[in-house]
């Protein structure tokens, strides 16, 4: 069993109930609309202050119609929700047969690291030292040995009722596997992160026990970011927005809902933050298929990420990287390539009694140990591990831009050209 790194969305397929985003004209939501609302029939649940907007559960038919009505209301949108893809990590624990190594045993097996040039970035002096990555996804095991230093608990946060940022028990793994390719301690244990010394800041976004969540929720987790102090932004989730409309939504939902979440990635990028994104796991042509935007990969100041992996590296370590089979591409959506992973084919063993093709997989932390998985869930933590590096080496509150510009002249690419797969190359660190 494998673990699909970024989860599939079929959006919408249902609602959390009678919910609604409501927006208004104005861009802080107005004190009195929240009570007007309360009149209409509704209850506001969730303030999204800074987008202008509220999540409101309605009970009433006419709710959404009379909320429409009121004055200062730009938009009455359904809370649609997520349906996540039900995965599983592949070899939890795997510490116990992990080889003696004079560093983190698992080291060897990192070969993203050596793809985007962490190492020779760590032989300069950088390590993210002083950098604060802000992980949006479905929590972090906080006391994990490769985390347990690096995780920033007291500014860490939770949109989901009744869970803390900290994952407790072997459930949700992705927001681990997640945070470990970008800051996994340089500490002897297991593995190494890209930038080892970063600070994570979880931002629980999706319950570590649940395959969906409302997209109020996402919101709420983007805007509240934007006070978190961050220099990055690390969000391995994706969704394809049907632009057209659907029998749950409108094609004037669709782009208000884009609108939102364009409103709160430009806050979050003008607060400071360099903001990476996974562009999904559908193999979409995002430059064809003009019916769907991919959020928020496609938002503004969103650096959209593709999935690149080797294939038989266990055999041949000099094996070049591929576009995988699963990524979505287009130069619309694509700023960068990074190490996704894929399964590699053919029977024959390497090591621990695995295929070859095991290991053309990433290596990283999971809920109850250390595991591979695939998907641009993985290659987007790369980037955002090396924006990490940069941001140290620029200074403290480098603008975003600046680092933006070092990711685009280091990327390793042909001058010029814009790739579908790759964007404007594989992400490096340039060492």
């Amino acid at each position: 069993m494998w673990w699909l790194g970024l989860w599939l969305v079929a959006f919408p397929r249902v609602s959390f109930g009678a919910s609604f985003v409501v927006t208004s004209n104005a861009e802080v939501a107005p004190p009195g609309l929240a009570r007007a609302l309360e009149r209409a029939g509704g209850t506001v649940d969730r303030r999204l202050a800074s987008l202008g907007a509220l999540r409101v559960e309605a009970d009433d038919p006419a709710f959404r119609a009379a909320a429409a009505r009121l004055h200062g209301v730009r938009a009455v949108v359904p809370d649609v929700a997520l349906r996540l893809v039900d995965t599983e990590p592949v070899l939890d624990g795997w510490w116990d047969q992990a080889p003696p190594s004079d560093g983190d045993p698992l080291r060897p097996y990192q070969w993203g690291l050596d793809a985007v040039g962490a190492p020779g970035a760590w032989a300069a002096g950088l390590t993210g030292a002083g950098v604060r990555v802000a992980v949006l996804d479905q929590g972090v095991d906080c006391e994990h040995p490769d985390l347990v230093a690096n995780v920033d608990v007291a500014s860490s946060v939770s949109f989901i009722d009744g869970e803390g940022p900290c994952n407790e028990g072997p459930s949700g793994s992705h927001g681990t596997m997640v945070a470990g390719i970008i800051a996994a301690a340089g500490n002897g244990v297991g593995i190494v992160g890209v930038a080892p010394d970063a600070q994570i800041v979880s931002v629980k976004v999706f319950s570590q026990h649940s395959a969906q969540t409302p997209f109020s929720v996402i919101l709420e987790g983007l805007d509240a970011t934007a006070d978190l102090d961050v220099d990055v932004v690390s969000m391995s989730f994706s969704e394809s927005v049907p632009l057209r409309g659907n029998d749950e939504i409108t094609a004037a939902d669709a782009r208000e809902l884009w609108r939102l979440v364009d409103r709160a990635t430009q806050r979050l990028h003008r607060a400071g933050a360099v903001l990476v994104a996974s562009v999904g796991n559908t193999a979409t042509d995002l430059d064809a298929d003009t019916d769907v935007v991919v959020l928020p990969a496609q938002a503004h100041f969103v650096l959209g990420v593709s999935g690149v992996a080797p294939t038989g590296w266990a055999l041949d370590p000099t094996t070049p990287l591929l576009p995988t089979y699963y990524t979505s591409y287009g130069r619309s959506a694509v700023a960068f390539a990074a190490p996704g992973g894929t399964i590699g084919s053919g029977r024959q063993r390497c090591d621990m009694g695995l295929r070859c093709g095991a290991f053309d997989m990433v290596m990283t932390t999971t809920a109850t140990g250390w595991g591979f998985g695939i998907g641009t869930s993985f290659a987007a933590p790369h980037v955002a591990g090396v924006a990490a590096l940069f941001a140290q080496r620029l200074g403290p509150h480098a603008p975003p831009a600046r680092i933006e510009e070092e990711l685009y002249r280091r990327a390793a690419r042909e001058p010029g050209r814009v790739d579908p797969y790759w964007g404007w190359g594989l992400v490096s660190t340039g060492y």
